[in-house]
């Protein structure tokens, strides 16, 4: 797999060659090309890490009271600027004439506009955020139109160079595991149910590595919410054309999805995420425990919620233990600890509780609406059904984790173009990948991991930083 910078500068070259297709390079000249690319990642890589300052335009003007050349005064001094750049014309009393920049220049392009146009990215910013605060400052800053060029010239086909480089290397990983576990889940770009885009990512369960992800336009299909399965389709689609061997995967109870599966995708094992389970069983119960009635089920949510992930923890995939074990809440909420109307779970496991702590319990009578609307939501049809796919304990927490740290590249309430939410959306994945291959402690960490920090950038940000200046730059191209 080669890197950003010698994919960026491989389609140059090639861009080069193919204006001339009878023309074929030396090997003198080829050693010449590479040693001058490696000269020009060595500037990039200066550039970068070279400390930038803030200069008021009075003292920059102090500077250019004598001639750089004799000494002698300035008679005549002209302040042009382009962005951030600003250059500064003098003639002295000599007639001597001279050009000062503020910034390196390449390609006739200021490299400062250039690394503003991917801080403002990379760092998950908006243009007009940063505009604002350029603004309030009096900081001369590079235009809108300029940015939006920069970005679908340069920033875009990096970031999606760097993240097919990354798809690459994860794909290679499923191909060579015996046993493929993804978990799945969506995320839409805004509130509600109005949509613009719908995101969809598949992640591998053990890793925590973003493996694929599928960008929807409510456009391409019915309306928003058919967003998620479209979504869905895809990915798993991409995965298998990629010779990626699916043995489980884990989704939320989306019925779209999960008729999706038994018709098409049988040949996947099909689990639902335990949190989002537990989430609409507590949804339930909290709506019932408004009722005055029912004022004394509201001490029983969170033990109800624990019992159900301990269910789903120790059935050792066996969904009639499952089962058995999920409704023996029933009974121990009675304080009714054994029973005989079950053929393997007939008593509770916690050890005998003491008179003290039996009395403390705010147990449940039967035949009383609190008791009734408890047993109406454990013994609802279709939860039972649900819980046969429950039996291999999977949760999506990574995924909740990456989408909330989605939201530092996509921000719900701001709208991108397409092609600038998908390359945010890269990068968020580029991110979370590069946290996990980096810390094999657990994936929550990726939230804390701050762009930032200039100790702790991210690799693959770093190589999309480090190599965007001059192997992307087209010949005569300009602001």
């Amino acid at each position: 797999m080669r890197s950003v910078s010698q994919y960026a500068s491989s389609s140059m070259l090639s861009s080069c060659s193919e204006e001339d297709d009878e023309f074929s390079p030396s090997q003198e000249t080829e050693t010449s090309v590479n040693t001058e690319s490696e000269e020009e990642d060595q500037k990039c890589e200066k550039y970068i890490k070279m400390p930038k300052y803030l200069v008021f335009d009075s003292c920059l003007r102090d500077l250019f009271t004598f001639c750089r050349n004799c000494g002698a005064s300035v008679s005549d001094t002209t302040i042009s600027r382009l962005g951030s750049l600003v250059t500064v014309k003098t003639t002295c009393l000599q007639g001597h004439a001279s050009t000062w920049n503020s910034q390196p220049i390449i390609n006739q392009k200021p490299v400062g506009n250039l690394l503003i146009s991917s801080s403002i990215l990379f760092t998950g910013n908006t243009f007009v955020r940063i505009e604002n605060f350029a603004a309030c400052l009096g900081l001369q800053f590079l235009s809108d139109r300029a940015f939006y060029k920069n970005q679908d010239q340069y920033l875009f086909p990096v970031i999606n160079a760097a993240w097919e480089k990354e798809r690459e290397a994860v794909v290679d990983e499923l191909c060579n595991k015996e046993i493929v576990k993804l978990s799945g889940d969506g995320s839409s770009d805004s509130p509600g149910h109005n949509a613009k885009y719908g995101t969809y990512t598949c992640m591998d369960s053990e890793s925590g590595k973003v493996t694929e992800f599928s960008l929807v336009q409510v456009t391409e299909v019915s309306s928003s919410n058919a967003m998620e399965k479209e979504g869905f389709v895809r990915c798993l689609n991409s995965l298998e054309g990629s010779e990626v061997i699916i043995n489980t995967i884990a989704t939320d109870r989306h019925v779209s999805i999960t008729s999706t599966m038994e018709k098409e995708y049988s040949h996947i094992r099909h689990q639902y995420d335990v949190w989002h389970l537990s989430k609409a069983v507590v949804k339930k119960l909290n709506k019932k425990a408004k009722k005055k009635e029912c004022e004394e089920l509201r001490s029983w949510i969170q033990s109800v919620s624990n019992h159900l992930w301990w269910c789903a923890a120790t059935c050792n995939g066996d969904s009639i233990l499952l089962k058995e074990k999920w409704m023996s809440i029933l009974n121990h909420i009675q304080n009714k600890h054994s029973w005989s109307d079950a053929t393997q779970f007939k008593s509770c496991a916690h050890p005998p509780l003491t008179r003290s702590e039996a009395q403390r319990k705010c147990w449940l009578k039967p035949g009383t609406a609190a008791f009734v609307a408890l047993e109406e939501i454990v013994l609802e049809r279709k939860l039972l059904k649900d819980l046969s796919k429950l039996t291999d304990f999977c949760h999506t927490g990574g995924l909740e984790v990456y989408h909330s740290m989605l939201l530092k590249y996509c921000p719900k309430r701001q709208h991108f173009s397409y092609k600038g939410m998908l390359a945010r959306i890269q990068l968020a994945a580029i991110d979370n990948n590069h946290n996990t291959g980096i810390f094999n402690t657990n994936i929550y960490i990726c939230s804390h991991f701050s762009i930032h920090n200039k100790d702790l950038l991210l690799p693959s940000l770093k190589l999309i930083y480090e190599n965007i200046i001059i192997p992307i730059l087209p010949l005569g191209s300009n602001f």
